[in-house]
């Protein structure tokens, strides 16, 4: 399987709130930066576990989806450079 095929079911699962599935598809020593709060998750538990990325999206936006386009990667890190999130959510007035 192809690296951008790792990805796209690591985001699958986030989206289907597979938190297992989310958090097996990194490696012991991964991490998940969120560059929009600057928060980087490590781990598989607790309050900076990377199944919290999942959790925290979920809640607030519960018809997430995210568009992944372009990848880039080297010897030693794999990234994701561009990607979308369309967010949908009922919002009460």
């Amino acid at each position: 399987m192809n690296n951008e095929r790792i990805i796209g079911k690591a985001y699958q699962a986030a989206e289907k709130m597979d938190l297992k599935g989310w958090v097996d598809s990194f490696t012991p020593d991964g991490t998940f930066t969120d560059m929009s709060i600057g928060v980087t998750y490590r781990g598989p538990d607790g309050p900076t576990g990377i199944g919290k990325t999942v959790e925290v999206y979920a809640k607030a936006f519960p018809d997430m989806h995210r568009e992944l386009y372009r990848f880039f990667s080297n010897r030693l890190e794999r990234h994701i450079e561009n990607f979308t999130t369309k967010v949908t959510s009922e919002v009460g007035v």
